[in-house]
């Protein structure tokens, strides 16, 4: 280095420093760890917006990928700079979209755009930090576990949705934990008293976030000398999937011309793997998959390992009814589309609700919301079953009407629960009386 001054010294080790600052240690990048509140805002005029959080982590080669359900398989890339690429709702090694993304100066927020092979177009921008009425609990929990570890063996599993206050203040909504009142977080924990009447609380419920901030681990406490474990998992686990159960009502209708039209039934089940298949007669042999997203992916009309067929589906909103296309091997094509709710069978209530309140009208101002799932069994006698209800004991249903006892000990039931289904079986109203003289409405949505 012929004629290096000291200036030029120094100006070198100054881009040295640069240079390797920009360099991300193999596993960390600076998008890493959970982000609560993402939105994503099309562009290309069909007026779609969703909020979801999204979850980076950077494996030992340096390559960050996201987790998010709105994602799908996702592909990750390094970070270049401040910017991440990613390609997403990889469905057999193919991509249907890719994500650019450019994290702010201080890494607290970041901005990006999106587009797919369906022409969606978009923005899709980030927040790391927390508002006052935010937490990293917030949302909805399908799958909590409650599981005793006093000597009773009770063990049940639960839904809860957390909400935070304008204070900071979050709290639990579950049939399980009664009236509550949470805290605000500190650090990832959380701490809860439930079971309050008259304001005096049963129990403590101590929850600690995972660092994904996927699952969370607790302890729980009460005055009656139970106490136990209880944790949660904000996915759905493997071994199920958004399509599972029984749909009475799928309408295949021809697109090719033929004018052929059949309405069938289909029952999707998911293995330990995740791989969601239908069985229905009019698919014959299928092949499932796993679900990305809310859209499944079916090979179908196997003979001798040869599939002629595909079919396309993809879940609603609310998990009541999918739309679907199909296409096979002799030119035929069309659209397959079907609904949850049930118009025949055994039992007009069967399947799983997710939506049911019950409201209190004797004054103590208990209200809650639960899920609830009715079987009914070779003899036509349908059971609910839900954490609330405890041991219940069915019956026929009577035009659209359901009369059940619940909350047996020792073959003693204290309430019964009378459900009128609606018209269009989407929906029930009911009311409940129990010995100790509460009474209200319990009120269902599918």
């Amino acid at each position: 280095m012929k004629n290096l001054t000291g200036h030029h010294i120094v100006l070198f080790l100054l881009v040295a420093l640069v240079s390797m600052a920009s360099v991300h240690a193999a596993g960390t990048s600076p998008f890493d760890g959970y982000w609560p509140t993402t939105t994503r805002k099309h562009t290309d005029g069909c007026g779609y917006s969703a909020t979801t959080s999204i979850t980076f982590t950077t494996n030992a080669a340096g390559v960050t990928t996201p987790t998010c359900a709105a994602l799908g398989v996702t592909t990750g890339s390094k970070v270049v700079g401040r910017t991440l690429s990613i390609k997403y709702s990889i469905v057999n090694g193919v991509a249907s979209g890719r994500l650019y993304l450019t994290l702010s100066a201080d890494g607290r927020s970041f901005t990006g755009t999106f587009t797919d092979k369906t022409g969606h177009k978009g923005t899709w921008n980030g927040k790391r930090e927390l508002k006052t009425s935010t937490s990293p609990f917030d949302g909805y929990w399908p799958t909590t576990t409650r599981q005793h570890t006093d000597g009773c063996r009770y063990s049940a599993t639960t839904s809860i949705t957390f909400t935070t206050d304008a204070a900071g203040v979050t709290t639990p909504t579950s049939e399980g934990l009664g009236v509550t009142t949470g805290s605000k977080v500190v650090g990832r924990t959380l701490s809860i008293k439930y079971g309050i009447v008259n304001g005096v609380a049963s129990g403590q419920l101590n929850l600690t976030l995972s660092a994904d901030g996927r699952s969370f681990t607790g302890t729980f406490t009460d005055k009656t000398g139970h106490k136990g474990t209880w944790n949660g998992k904000r996915e759905l686990t493997t071994g199920s999937s958004l399509f599972d159960g029984f749909w009475p009502t799928a309408t295949r209708q021809h697109t090719d011309g033929c004018g052929y039209s059949a309405t069938t039934s289909i029952t999707f089940t998911t293995d330990a793997a995740g791989v969601t298949t239908p069985t229905c007669e009019a698919l014959g042999v299928t092949k499932g998959s796993k679900v990305v997203g809310r859209t499944l992916s079916i090979e179908y009309g196997f003979v001798n390992g040869v599939a002629p067929g595909r079919l396309n589906l993809t879940l609603s909103a609310d998990g009541t009814s999918f739309t679907g296309t199909f296409t096979d091997t002799t030119g035929h094509k069309g659209t397959w589309n079907g609904k949850r709710e049930l118009t025949t069978g055994s039992s007009l209530f069967d399947g799983f609700w997710p939506t049911a309140t019950r409201q209190h009208t004797d004054g103590c101002g208990y209200s809650a919301t639960t899920s609830i799932t009715f079987t009914t069994d070779a003899a036509g006698v349908t059971t609910p079953t839900c954490e609330a209800l405890g041991v219940t004991k069915g019956s026929k249903v009577v035009g659209h009407t359901l009369s059940i006892e619940y909350g047996f000990v020792n073959g003693v039931a204290p309430g019964r629960l009378n459900l009128t289904l609606s018209a269009d079986g989407r929906s029930f109203t009911g009311t409940f009386t129990d010995t100790t003289g509460h009474k209200g409405t319990w009120n269902g949505k599918r």
